[in-house]
């Protein structure tokens, strides 16, 4: 793999599954990541965004819904309102109209981007063959023997059969970007289009913003790629104890690093009597499994022709219970801690792609928070939620 150099990066199309472009506050068409990024590197990097129609109809879906939420409690109030005055107030706004705004609103926002919008392949998808994998649950559909209750996957496998659709489409000139956090329909994707060459699947905007840094140092696009794929396998491969993960032992490391914030909920346990709250001591017991999810290296910075700087986040995940408070004595507590901490290392990259002396140079603590875990995550931690007894 040389290090040729070259003069311009090729075109790419961009096709991005929905955990890249949702967003929490529904304010915003998308999220105000993405549109940074575009904004970032649209200009200097060429690129054409490709949203499929599966990607555009959960986003607006999403959002329609939210909106719906927000006029419902708007009629609430103008109900009360008018059981205080005993006049009936009206306005002219419909769940019709919030769904037709909301689409237009997005439309905005492809047409800002000059983005596509592709249809579902219909006419094409092998339906016999999806129908078995999805019974059979093979992947994208869910088939997790912890959590077998748990079931997804057909919008996924529709959104595989678009990006499948748009690589036969491609002239193969321009390369194509899928960029999908969901685990399940990345790997599924790697699998079924492994033969396309001009396919990339990212697991996340940082990724993609790696490779487009390391193209701006005018690397070809082979030695580009391929010390990425090389800089995951010597961060960490499972198993593979020459992995920089396992060599550092930084499983351990990072646990006694963050010792403090792994530790049990410290909110105070109280209850009330006669209208005072007092203190009740009760000790969280930590439960289930650890896991432990350990993202894709990011490129960071060349320090000088052969000293590339790295990124990966570690995220750590435990699960405390412990006895409810009064009134809910008999039912059992949960609380789940997930810590995500960014491990920053380097390498000796050789100009044929070979990495050497890949050394740990710090960590970051990026987030930690604690919070109530679904019925999944307790299944996910293998633990089987206690059923609350009668008083």
């Amino acid at each position: 793999m040389n290090r040729i150099r070259r003069r311009s990066p090729p075109p790419h199309i961009v096709v991005c599954d929905t955990n890249i472009l949702w967003h929490e506050d529904k304010a915003h068409a998308v999220n105000p990541v993405f549109d940074e990024f575009w904004q970032k590197h649209g200009e200097a990097f060429p690129m054409k965004l490709i949203v499929p129609d599966v990607v555009r109809g959960e986003l607006l879906f999403q959002q329609t819904t939210s909106a719906c939420k927000s006029l419902t409690k708007a009629n609430a109030f103008f109900a009360e309102l008018s059981g205080v005055t005993q006049k009936k107030y009206s306005h002219r706004v419909t769940e019709e109209k919030v769904t037709k705004h909301v689409a237009e609103k997005f439309q905005r926002w492809l047409d800002s981007k000059q983005a596509e919008v592709k249809l579902s392949p219909l006419a094409e998808i092998d339906w016999e063959k999806l129908i078995q994998r999805a019974v059979w649950r093979k992947p994208p559909f869910t088939f997790d023997p912890q959590a077998p209750k748990i079931e997804k996957g057909f919008r996924d496998a529709l959104i595989l059969e678009t990006v499948a659709a748009i690589c036969r489409e491609s002239t193969g000139q321009e390369s194509i970007a899928f960029i999908c956090a969901d685990n399940l329909l990345r790997k599924a994707s790697e699998e079924r289009l492994s033969s396309v060459k001009h396919l990339t699947v990212y697991e996340s905007l940082l990724e993609f913003e790696s490779f487009i840094q390391l193209t701006q140092q005018n690397l070809t696009d082979e030695f580009v790629k391929g010390i990425l794929f090389r800089a995951r396998a010597k961060f960490f491969k499972s198993g593979d104890r020459e992995s920089l993960f396992y060599k550092a032992d930084l499983r351990e490391v990072l646990v006694n690093n963050y010792k403090r914030q792994l530790e049990a909920p410290s909110e105070p346990f109280t209850y009330s009597v006669l209208g005072s709250t007092l203190p009740v001591p009760q000790t969280w017991q930590r439960m289930g499994t650890e896991p432990c999810t350990i993202g894709r290296p990011e490129f960071v910075k060349l320090v000088h022709p052969n000293e590339y700087h790295w990124a990966a986040k570690v995220v750590f995940s435990r699960l405390f219970e412990r006895p409810g408070s009064w009134p809910s004595a008999g039912q059992t507590e949960y609380k789940k801690v997930v810590l995500t901490v960014n491990v920053l290392w380097k390498a000796t990259v050789r100009n044929d792609g070979r990495f050497f002396n890949c050394k740990v140079t710090g960590d970051n603590m990026v987030s930690l928070s604690t919070e109530s875990p679904t019925d999944e995550d307790l299944e996910l931690f293998g633990v089987q939620k206690k059923a609350q007894q009668s008083l």
